[in-house]
């Protein structure tokens, strides 16, 4: 993967010490057109017309000839997170910063994994104390940490949600939508029109996820019904606005605000800060978790 000059910090979610976020520096127009004003990379009709043009529309076809050009991210945000449990009520807490990292791409090699994700969340509670959580997934385990690179705890029953919501980003759908040439969809796509708007079906893990285009073609509602490791069966969806280019003129967009909600109750409510695309990340699954999948 290549790497853009950047600003080279310890993992605020890498997990490990050996894993290191890198981060592009602030980027200069480098007169790079706007994919929005350019041609798909090729034309089709049905659904992969419409997921190559929400390819297109996110900016995933900034690198000519290709439609995935967006292979992961690190997002920043605050906003408020809704604790799920099985009884009512559901604890609230302020979340002052989330660091979100994630990779789409297959790859595994000694004890590194991907696709990938990490959340990182630093968290006020109703008393005013604080807690930190990172939350961490990476082939087929998931597991929690206390801080970055230090102890880890395996939480495996939860690797399949958490992955799932690698895929429910708005790259990831375009990821789990197109086949791996970026030729034609995946098995499962479809599209239909309703109210007026593009609706594609993307199956996510065998999950069947409905996604509602908005009018620039990008995805603006996620619904899902999945089996959740602490509700069961439920509802899942997830709303996405304000779209922005966050790194200026690199014409790759991300919204800035995302809700989601879990059986009709909003779980989480974030205003995006900050987006970096392709940054160089890192899932290197610790031994203690490896030995407690076995």
């Amino acid at each position: 993967m290549s790497i853009r000059s950047k600003l080279v910090a310890t993992a605020v979610l890498a997990g490990f010490t050996i894993g290191v976020i890198q981060l592009p520096a602030q980027k200069k127009n480098l007169n790079i057109p706007d994919p929005g004003r350019l041609q798909p990379v090729r034309k089709a009709s049905g659904a992969l017309g419409s997921v190559l043009l929400a390819s297109q529309a996110l900016g995933m076809q900034r690198r000519l000839g290709q439609t995935h050009g967006v292979d992961g991210f690190l997002f920043i945000a605050n906003g408020k997170l809704a604790e799920v449990r099985s009884d009512a009520p559901w604890p609230e807490y302020k979340v002052t910063k989330l660091a979100a990292e994630g990779t789409y791409y297959n790859f595994s090699q000694g004890v590194a994994r991907s696709p990938g994700t990490r959340a990182d969340y630093s968290l006020i509670d109703s008393s005013g104390k604080t807690q930190r959580r990172i939350l961490v997934a990476a082939g087929d385990d998931a597991w929690n940490e206390v801080t970055p690179g230090g102890s880890a705890t395996s939480a495996k029953e939860t690797a399949s949600d958490r992955l799932l919501h690698l895929w429910l980003t708005p790259h990831g759908l375009i990821w789990a939508a197109l086949t791996g040439d970026g030729k034609d969809v995946a098995k499962g796509v479809t599209m239909t029109q309703e109210g007026g708007k593009t609706v594609l079906t993307i199956p996510l893990n065998g999950v069947p996820a409905k996604v509602t285009l908005n009018a620039d073609n990008r995805p603006e509602k996620v619904e899902a019904q999945i089996k959740h490791p602490v509700l069961g069966d439920t509802s899942l969806e997830i709303d996405y606005s304000g779209y922005r280019d966050f790194e200026r003129a690199y014409w790759v967009y991300f919204p800035a605000h995302i809700v989601e909600k879990l059986g009709g109750r909003t779980v989480q409510d974030l205003t995006v800060t900050e987006f970096h695309t392709n940054p160089y990340v890192v899932f290197p699954v610790p031994s203690n978790v490896q030995s407690a999948a076995k």
